[in-house]
């Protein structure tokens, strides 16, 4: 559950930071990918090291890796040329 509250957050955030640079909010989809692809690359790698538990530990460690690559990916994309962001 809380992986889902964390998920929807990033979700906004990262939608607002994209739409704020004249993007689309769909750029935000990034962090969610690289969230998923962590986990599952996380489970497999420790499922294959025999961690039982601790599998579930890397696959949330490695989760949280991708979401700030997605993060950080959003954060340097350039604002599109010609757009001024509303002032607030």
């Amino acid at each position: 559950m809380l992986e889902i509250i964390l998920l929807t957050s990033l979700w906004k955030n990262l939608g607002q930071v994209a739409a704020g640079k004249g993007r689309t909010r769909a750029w935000a989809l990034v962090a969610i990918g690289f969230w998923i692809a962590g986990e599952v690359a996380g489970l497999l790698i420790g499922g294959l090291l025999g961690l039982d538990l601790g599998a579930y530990a890397v696959a949330l460690g490695l989760a949280a890796l991708g979401a700030t690559v997605g993060w950080l990916v959003v954060k340097a994309l350039p604002p599109v040329p010609g757009y001024e962001a509303a002032p607030f």
